[in-house]
């Protein structure tokens, strides 16, 4: 998929709560943002798992705890439902990559990784991100 021509994306954002449908999605982006809504806290994506199995994972208790210490004690959980253009194939890889491109631009406090550098750019891929949590309506273009 390299040398893509306005390969776009389209992200709709919305809010998890309680027993909500969503948390037994996959194949997807999840997201945690500061309790005004305003910042994003940390991306992620959940492949081969759900959202909820990846939001109560052990590997998220460093992410809870550093939160805590920064005085957050709460966060609204996200989900991010990934539309891809017609004739177009979803991969795990493909995946990472927009997950990797969303940290890379937005800098989430809690994210580690793809923060300074990504390892694989798909120039022409564009990624619109809207819904009802998203903060703003955004596109990110890789280059």
């Amino acid at each position: 998929m390299n040398n893509l021509k306005d390969f776009s994306i389209e992200i709709k954002w919305r809010q998890i709560v309680g027993n909500d449908k969503y948390w037994n999605s996959s194949r997807c982006l999840y997201a945690y943002l500061h309790p005004g809504g305003e910042e994003i806290l940390y991306i992620g994506k959940a492949d081969g798992a759900t959202v909820k199995q990846r939001w109560s994972a052990g590997d998220k208790d460093d992410l809870l705890n550093y939160l805590k210490k920064n005085g957050v004690k709460e966060h609204i959980p996200i989900i991010g439902i990934i539309y891809l253009p017609e004739q177009s194939r979803f991969s795990s890889e493909l995946l990472k990559d927009i997950e990797g491109l969303l940290i890379y631009r937005e800098q989430p406090a809690c994210n580690i990784n793809n923060k300074k550098t990504r390892g694989i750019s798909r120039p022409g891929m564009i990624i619109k991100c809207s819904g009802e949590i998203w903060p703003g309506e955004k596109i990110y273009e890789d280059e």
